[in-house]
């Protein structure tokens, strides 16, 4: 279905509006694709941003990450934490200031939307850490920005929520193709587009449009398994879900894709879950 014309002038609109991503934030994830940069390069970027460094020694000192004595050094932290949690910090801090608003249309606060992309965040990670060890890297922002494409679409599908709700219930089909047949596309084909205006990795593009979509071929097709679970998995729990996660399960082709199956399945998921509800309600910002 073509996007009714209308809506697609909303969208470019609000796409416009959308905060970019900080000059700190670009650096550490250009540092990310990067094999030459040092513990202090990444120090130095965080350092630039007063909030950002507040929040990285906030974390170093919490009951999350369990060290046994303050740290005042953003080097020192940042050495303590390792690059990749750094950078997922950073990350997170920034996508955390842009989900704020109503996703009533969703079935969920600003607080819930955070939870739940957290909470995929580390499902993710947690996924790729014991399925696909080369994917670790990426997994967690993956699973961070899998719903970005919500913070565009709220408030539009806020005036058509009626119109979709009555295509679930009386067709009994799931959220997100109700959401595609009423705007002309939803907050996964839109959060690819947030993620081509922050300048994301191509990869990161797709597994964030497939999320919905199986039929939209990516490069990484574990990956886009990765985040599906992920997603799921945070369904089932009921982890800040909303509308779209109504139906949530595990694909057994995802599943098998990341070649979770037979006696493995099971210590996997139950490791997932359990990590999943360590973080559930915990205040990282």
């Amino acid at each position: 279905m073509d996007r009714p014309a209308p809506v697609l002038v909303e969208i470019t609109e609000r796409l416009e509006r959308l905060p970019p991503m900080p000059q700190t934030v670009s650096e550490v994830m250009q540092m990310s694709r990067s094999e030459d940069f040092a513990v202090g390069d990444l120090a130095q970027v965080v350092c630039k941003d007063p909030t950002l460094a507040a929040r990285v020694l906030k974390l170093c000192n919490s009951g999350f990450y369990g060290l046994g004595k303050e740290v005042t050094s953003i080097q020192r932290a940042v050495v303590l934490l390792g690059f990749e949690m750094t950078k997922n910090l950073v990350l997170s801090s920034f996508v955390h200031s842009v989900i704020q608003g109503d996703f009533e249309a969703y079935a969920q606060t600003s607080d819930g939307l955070w939870e739940h992309s957290f909470g995929s965040a580390t499902a993710c990670l947690a996924l790729a850490e014991n399925t696909a060890p080369d994917l670790v890297e990426v997994a967690y922002t993956a699973g961070l920005l899998h719903d970005i494409g919500k913070v565009v679409l709220a408030s539009l599908l806020a005036e058509r929520f009626q119109e979709v709700i009555e295509r679930v219930k009386t067709r009994r089909i799931p959220f997100p193709q109700a959401e595609h047949e009423v705007l002309g596309t939803d907050h996964a084909e839109v959060g690819a587009l947030v993620a081509e205006r922050w300048n994301l990795a191509p990869v990161l593009r797709e597994v964030i449009r497939s999320h919905h979509h199986r039929d939209v071929e990516v490069s990484e097709p574990r990956l886009a398994a990765l985040v599906r679970l992920a997603d799921g998995v945070c369904g089932i729990l009921g982890v800040g879900a909303g509308f779209d996660a109504t139906d949530a399960e595990l694909d057994d082709r995802d599943l098998a894709l990341v070649g979770l199956d037979g006696d493995r399945l099971q210590p996997v998921l139950d490791q997932v879950m359990a990590r999943v509800m360590d973080v559930r309600g915990f205040r990282l910002f």
